[in-house]
């Protein structure tokens, strides 16, 4: 069984269970994927699966999870929150604008308005707003405080533990620096 509620919410749903969509085109696209939640106007709308399909994608706010396609296990809370996703799986984002550009990156945890916004990379945490905002390609690292690794694009395997800590690194790897404006060696 599946709870829609809204214009065009799950209209597409063929064979699939248990899953909710409330809102104007919430899992609009979908006709085979199972146990998704979409709440807001376009969550989910693109998610697609041509085969049976538990998914697993939870999707609430505007626009959130928007193109996600076939990337299972996201679950995504704030308006435009990975609204860029396509095949990408296991990510968390928190926020408005969280990991809104990512596609294809996979296990990264974003907490925060704008925390890793542009992060295309993988397994990455940014706790806090705008930490690890600029994150282009940067993969395996670790961001807590307001723009922490803010400016970060490509360096990896970075831990910035503080506000403002390592805010101006963009390419810089392999550092750790713990405190308020903290900045690597």
């Amino acid at each position: 069984n599946n709870n829609l509620i809204g214009a065009f919410a799950g209209d597409a749903l063929t064979d699939a269970d248990s899953n909710i969509a409330i809102g104007k085109g919430a899992l609009t696209t979908d006709t085979l994927g199972s146990n998704s939640i979409a709440i807001g106007q376009t969550a989910l709308e693109n998610q697609n699966f041509t085969s049976p399909t538990d998914s697993h994608n939870i999707a609430i706010g505007r626009n959130a999870g928007n193109q996600i396609t076939t990337g299972t296990l996201n679950t995504l809370i704030g308006g435009y929150s990975g609204d860029d996703i396509t095949t990408a799986t296991d990510n968390v984002a928190v926020g408005y604008l969280s990991l809104s550009t990512n596609q294809t990156g996979t296990n990264n945890v974003a907490v925060g308005s704008e925390a890793l916004e542009a992060s295309t990379g993988g397994n990455n945490t940014g706790v806090g707003y705008k930490a690890m905002h600029a994150n282009i390609g940067g993969g395996n690292n670790t961001a807590l405080g307001s723009f922490a690794l803010a400016s970060n694009t490509t360096g990896g395997t970075n831990t910035a533990i503080g506000n403002d800590c390592m805010d101006s690194n963009t390419e810089g790897s392999n550092n750790v620096a713990v405190g308020v404006e903290a900045k690597a060696k």
